[in-house]
């Protein structure tokens, strides 16, 4: 496997799965397995519901103006990372590095 098993984020970390059962992703290009995605379980599901709608109340008290840094910083990250995320995509995706 390429990259480590994908694990579930929520409260601020990520936290394993204890799902018995994953999907493997594997690339359309080679058929080389990349990674595993937990089929989480209904209790993951509903901490990370409940999680988010814990952030949501938070969240929504927070002035625009700070609101708006954080998205600022999240396009600063998406430029700074093009090329990795790009690469990644069409890896995936079996995109050229154009359509990705």
């Amino acid at each position: 496997m390429k990259y480590e098993k994908v694990k579930n984020y929520y409260n601020g970390r990520f936290i394993e799965s204890v799902a018995t059962e994953s999907l493997d992703v594997v690339s359309p290009v080679d058929g080389n397995l990349l990674s595993a995605v937990p089929m989480s379980t209904i209790d993951e599901l509903n901490a990370a519901v409940e999680s988010a709608r814990n952030a949501f109340d938070a969240w929504s008290k927070t002035p625009i103006k700070e609101r708006v840094q954080v998205f600022f910083r999240y396009r600063y990250l998406l430029e700074k990372n093009f090329d990795e995320l790009t690469a990644l995509v069409s890896e995936e995706n079996g995109k050229t590095w154009d359509e990705a």
